[in-house]
């Protein structure tokens, strides 16, 4: 309780001083949310806590958008991004960031749009800018067979070092959306991999990196005017491909119910993962499940890993999607404990679970949250992340305010219509460890 009344109370003096970030500009939502002549939507928030600024560019393609018997290609054409450009070497652009004292720098590939982003000292925003507007307009000019090898088996060291990983993912998914879904992904990439050409990581840059498909965040140690001004002089110029820009697969939510996967495979551990729906990202029902998942990280791990002790861990998450959301539970048995065992436990907890349970947790979970948000508000790269997903979601920036005046209010009412999910699962996937069978497994799917 103390805890809660802390953070609450430190909640609310941020929410007060969110104003004065700017030291005292008086600056619209219009005015810090914008587009360029070229299509590239821009959004710039001023921070000045710090000499630094969180600079992201985000795309809106991602693995969703390979076609079928592609995959990695979206991940194969951000690597290769970072080779060369028509005014810079090899990597270039990561050492010049280095040597201009980068925070942190990164790529990374989702399922709806891949992310280059940078934190950086103020000083070097121009840097920061000047790099992403070199991405985006002058590297595909630059790429050639012999960066496309070399990236490939890059990509491919990575696959196979995620091997369990992108097993796990592909039974969930496929079980969940269905092979056509734009959500599915093989179980292992590499063999499409292994057919991938440079023209086929050419048609995909232009297909998705392109300023009309894009999204600049600026969070930190910038003023308004002069964030427009180094968007307008970095980006403006660049041209859209002539051709336009092609509508992206439409999405079917998840359309399982009780579908359950057994598989054998003598390179994973045992483990059980368990899907039920969850409110779309968005909404109050959807915060509420954010509640709801830390508190159950609480309770269940409470049953099944330190009073039952039939489990090693117990992971709960919410799977967020462009069209829908999942509660993901991945829980690995004690040794002697059955699979089976384990996923009736994990079924009877979730069954048990009431209204005077989730209250006795529900002011540490809340507390969680609270801190969670906290450090979003002082994290630039947090708050511009935020902002691509508040934008992706909802068309609009990430409202700190709202959201935090939102989770206060929050009671264990909100909660309980949400246990409901926990009556049947969407999906469930036992892989059992077995040394007898080979790289591919054995895998058996059962539908009501």
């Amino acid at each position: 309780m103390i805890k809660l009344f802390t953070l609450a109370v430190a909640a609310c003096a941020l929410l007060l001083s969110v104003p004065a970030a700017a030291e005292g500009a008086a600056t619209s939502p219009s005015e810090a949310h914008f587009r360029l002549s070229n299509g590239l939507d821009v959004l710039i928030e001023e921070n000045h806590r710090e000499p630094h600024v969180a600079v992201v560019v985000a795309y809106d393609v991602g693995t969703r958008d390979e076609p079928a018997g592609y995959a990695s290609l979206a991940h194969l054409v951000e690597h290769l991004t970072y080779r060369r450009s028509r005014h810079l070497k090899d990597y270039a652009g990561l050492e010049l960031l280095g040597r201009a004292g980068v925070q942190t720098m990164n790529g990374e590939t989702e399922d709806d749009r891949t992310l280059y982003y940078a934190v950086v000292p103020s000083r070097a925003l121009p840097l920061a800018l000047f790099l992403e507007s070199e991405r985006m307009g002058f590297t595909l000019e630059a790429f050639d067979e012999a960066s496309f090898e070399h990236e490939r088996e890059v990509v491919r060291a990575e696959a196979q070092s995620k091997a369990m990983g992108y097993r796990i993912s592909s039974l969930i998914l496929t079980a969940l959306y269905g092979a056509d879904h734009p959500y599915f992904k093989p179980a292992s990439p590499v063999q499409d991999l292994d057919e991938l050409r440079l023209r086929d990581a050419q048609w995909f840059f232009q297909h998705g990196y392109r300023p009309d498909n894009a999204h600049l965040i600026l969070v930190g140690d910038i003023t308004l005017g002069a964030g427009r001004a180094l968007a307008e002089r970095y980006f403006g110029g660049l041209v859209n491909p002539a051709l336009p820009l092609a509508p992206r697969r439409p999405l079917a939510p998840a359309r399982a119910s009780g579908v359950r996967v057994t598989s054998r495979s003598h390179d994973y551990t045992s483990v059980v993962v368990a899907a039920y729906r969850a409110p779309a990202y968005g909404s109050r029902a959807h915060l509420a499940a954010e509640l709801l998942v830390r508190a159950l990280g609480t309770l269940v791990t409470s049953e099944l890993v330190d009073h039952e002790r039939l489990a090693l861990f117990l992971k709960v998450e919410l799977h967020d999607t462009a069209v829908d959301s999942q509660f993901l539970f991945e829980t690995s048995p004690r040794q002697g404990v059955s699979l089976e065992s384990l996923e009736t436990a994990l079924g009877q907890v979730l069954a048990k679970l009431t209204p005077e349970r989730l209250a006795s947790v529900l002011h540490e979970a809340r507390s969680a949250l609270l801190e969670q948000e906290w450090m979003t508000l002082e994290d630039p790269l947090a708050r511009a992340r935020a902002h691509v997903e508040a934008l992706a979601f909802d068309g609009r920036p990430y409202d700190a305010e709202q959201r935090i005046h939102a989770l206060l209010g929050l009671t264990e009412a909100d909660l309980t219509p949400l246990l409901e999910s926990f009556s049947r699962p969407l999906v469930v996937v036992d892989t059992l460890h077995d040394g007898s069978v080979g790289d591919a497994g054995v895998i058996e799917v059962t539908t009501p």
